[in-house]
């Protein structure tokens, strides 16, 4: 049976380039999208306001009142942690999870970010990335950082009005900070034609 279903889908894919992938296509796909990945750019001391996440978290448990009839769960019980992301969403944070798009890279002779490198901002180390990988649609190397100000927290302000850099091997490279992924091309059901990959050269070898 899932013989079939692959051939199938290897057999519908067709129309709209369907290339085979392994899981490192995936952590490259990820990254481009800002999406987390647990162990390296979240554990257990970040909290959800921190890497830009509070919106998964119920801050109103009453809009379940149905679900409580239903399963006899109370929801209105407050949760562990509750308080403090309370306060950090009112007073916010001294660190704050971002994406880097690195500038001015080669990609063929320069080296390439492993994670673990130097943020600067306006020449001042301000934290360092989490991970990295070559966005091949973004078509620059892609970071995942966090950025630290503990004296004032961050802001927008702070973000924006920077000038960012990133140690890469001892070699400093301009990057662009982002607090959500810039837009990517989309594949459209009905017109799969107007999408191709931006790089016709991939090798899966």
């Amino acid at each position: 049976v899932a013989q079939n279903v692959y051939e199938r889908i290897v057999e519908a894919g067709r129309e709209y380039s369907l290339m085979h992938v392994g899981y490192y296509a995936l952590r490259q796909l990820r990254i481009e999208k800002f999406y987390v990945y647990w162990g390296e750019d979240i554990n257990a001391t970040v909290t959800p306001v921190e890497c830009g996440r509070s919106f998964r978290v119920d801050f109103k448990p009453d809009e379940y009142e149905a679900l409580r009839h239903a399963f006899r769960v109370d929801f209105t019980k407050e949760f562990i942690g509750k308080a403090a992301l309370m306060k950090q969403l009112e007073r916010g944070v001294s660190k704050r999870f971002v994406q880097l798009l690195v500038d001015n890279h080669d990609k063929e002779l320069d080296p390439w970010p492993q994670g673990g490198e130097i943020v600067y901002r306006d020449g001042k180390p301000v934290g360092r990335t989490t991970s990295a990988a070559y966005g091949f649609t973004l078509g620059c190397q892609v970071c995942t950082a966090y950025v630290e100000n503990k004296e004032f927290g961050i802001s927008a302000d702070f973000l924006n009005k920077g000038a960012y850099e990133l140690d890469i091997a001892g070699k400093r490279f301009p990057v662009r900070v982002h607090l959500h992924s810039p837009s990517l091309p989309m594949i459209s059901s009905e017109h799969p034609l107007h999408y191709r990959p931006t790089q016709s050269d991939i090798s899966l070898s």
